[in-house]
């Protein structure tokens, strides 16, 4: 117990940066058809992209015991499950805009900086909203599906990124990880993961409380 209290207070003690998160997710945005397929991703708790779990059929075909859907692009990913499986929906913050996710998706070098420089100046808001002020109670589903004894799937459209940061900030919270740690976790399992910026920045201020 005390080598993890030393732990917890290391952490503490050396906040986590974008760049940190960005150092294991990788520079360069996946594709939308990235190819990963249905994952648990921590003991209880599952992701996909919308098209593989669009019908209850589908969900059922992944794992039985998946009892809770939290559906993070409820404005465009449309669906009903049998009965008993419950659906969060998430549908008042959008992902980055199209032509975000097209520069975001630019490999690195020369291009992709002066694409990045023409792009027109928006608010944060207009970029990709607040994802944060969900993780609460995204933390809270997952854990009172998984006390009991079922399972919980995430998703998005692709499950790249809104999706992503509600995976990154359960495991965050459930196992008092720094926002790089927590994305290790993730990215073992489900190799698209690559949450926008400024999701990125509302799990590095997460840190504060999962790491109290």
């Amino acid at each position: 117990a005390r080598r993890r209290d030393i732990q917890l207070q290391i952490r503490r003690n050396k906040a986590m940066t974008v760049a940190d998160v960005r150092a294991v997710t990788g520079l360069t945005r996946p594709g939308g058809n990235h190819g990963c397929k249905p994952v648990e991703v921590v003991p209880g708790l599952w992701t996909a992209a919308f098209p593989d779990i669009s019908t209850a059929e589908q969900l059922t075909a992944i794992s039985p015991n998946i009892k809770t859907v939290v559906n993070a692009a409820a404005e465009k990913c449309n669906a009903s499950y049998a009965e008993g499986v419950r659906v969060v929906k998430i549908d008042d913050f959008l992902d980055s805009p199209d032509s975000i996710k097209a520069v975001d998706s630019m490999p690195e070098g020369p291009e992709k900086e002066a694409a990045k420089a023409a792009l027109p100046p928006m608010s944060a808001a207009e970029r990709s909203g607040d994802a944060s002020k969900h993780f609460d109670a995204v933390v809270a589903a997952i854990k009172e599906t998984r006390d009991n004894g079922g399972a919980t799937l995430v998703h998005c459209q692709a499950s790249v990124s809104r999706a992503v940061v509600f995976l990154i900030a359960f495991v965050m919270a459930d196992q008092k990880l720094s926002a790089a740690e927590a994305t290790k976790v993730v990215k073992a399992k489900w190799d698209a993961t690559w949450p926008n910026d400024d999701f990125v920045a509302q799990l590095v201020e997460y840190e504060k409380k999962c790491l109290d």
